[in-house]
């Protein structure tokens, strides 16, 4: 998406995010609340860290969550190497 950053900042990015949205639940318990309220803080991170707008910040947390999403549906299904 243009971005320059390169791997440090995203993985930067996901364990920011990983860290609040489990302050989060924490703090607000599971449920529709915590998601929304972990979303916004981790689109502000994104925002922050990739100095960005919101629609782009949006595009990139919904690349993530696809790609997110195809490795939690493939990586368990990987036959065991042990």
């Amino acid at each position: 998406m243009g971005e320059k950053e390169g791997f440090k900042t995203a993985f930067f990015a996901a364990l920011l995010g990983s860290i609040m949205f489990g302050i989060v639940t924490y703090v607000f318990g599971y449920g529709f609340i915590a998601a929304a309220i972990g979303g916004i803080i981790w689109l502000i991170s994104l925002k922050w860290l990739y100095n960005t707008g919101w629609l782009k910040a949006i595009l990139i947390a919904v690349v993530i969550w696809i790609v997110v999403s195809i490795v939690g549906i493939f990586l368990p299904t990987f036959p065991n190497p042990f």
